[in-house]
């Protein structure tokens, strides 16, 4: 698979990391599985992790190859969705802009019969997430102009022209679509958000409230049955904390 990626840059760009700090809120488990666009993209989850690992044992695994992370889309989607997720959260911007364009291009290749339009707003993403991009930290009064503006519009143009769920997959999804993640996106009934017996293994927050990709009608809930929030990984490419999860109605 071509990803067309610069691993120079990558290996150049890699920070010191502390990965402990990025992921210290996580203290719960967190079940889940992973599949692929094809069957094609992955072929085995590495050796020593696991789809069921909690943050707990994820950031263990991000302490202990701290110096050896993959640097590669290729390599990096072969993990399950947490790993992906923290993984890509403790590289440096240059790195965050290589692999998020490489997951672009990866789009592209997978549907080579997007229409004109449709590749104009790959296109569009690919030119969005530049190392100035990742750069902006989210402290800074700019953020809002100058990131979550930019992504909510280039949201509505992608929804536009793919549906929702290729524009989830697009944009919110960094590697294949994870069924668990999907499952947890379609949201719990009233019914069930009401019921604190039915609270989900998934204890990790799969969602974000700044960045709502729920399935309609489900709604991204501010830490809904007391889900850990982790400071990465949702919304549009992934900038946004995992702080809700997806409840439908008013339970």
């Amino acid at each position: 698979m071509d990803t067309r990626y610069n691993l120079m840059a990558l290996k150049a760009a890699l920070l010191p990391l502390g990965a402990a700090s990025v992921i210290a809120a996580c203290n719960a488990s967190d079940e889940v599985e992973s599949t692929t666009f094809e069957e094609s993209v992955l072929t085995a989850t590495p050796e020593g992790v696991s789809a069921e690992d909690d943050c707990k044992k994820v950031n263990a695994w991000l302490e202990a190859n701290r110096d050896t992370l993959p640097l590669s889309y290729d390599k990096i989607i072969q993990f399950p969705i947490q790993y992906r997720r923290a993984i890509v959260s403790v590289h440096s911007p240059v790195a965050k802009s290589v692999l998020w364009r490489a997951h672009f291009n990866q789009y592209m290749r997978q549907h080579p019969s997007l229409t004109p339009g449709q590749q104009t707003v790959v296109e569009r993403a690919i030119g969005q997430v530049s190392p100035e991009f990742f750069a902006v930290d989210k402290d800074s009064p700019d953020w809002s102009k100058t990131i979550d503006a930019p992504l909510r519009a280039l949201r509505q143009q992608a929804e536009e022209a793919l549906g929702f769920e290729e524009a989830r997959a697009l944009l919110e999804t960094f590697g294949p679509v994870d069924p668990a993640i999907v499952e947890a996106m379609l949201g719990a009934s009233p019914k069930e958000a009401a019921n604190t017996s039915a609270k989900p293994l998934l204890a990790e927050c799969p969602c974000s409230t700044s960045s709502d990709w729920c399935t309609s009608p489900a709604k991204c809930k501010y830490q809904y049955w007391s889900c850990t929030i982790t400071p990465f990984g949702c919304g549009s490419v992934g900038v946004y904390s995992c702080n809700g999860w997806c409840i439908q109605g008013n339970p």
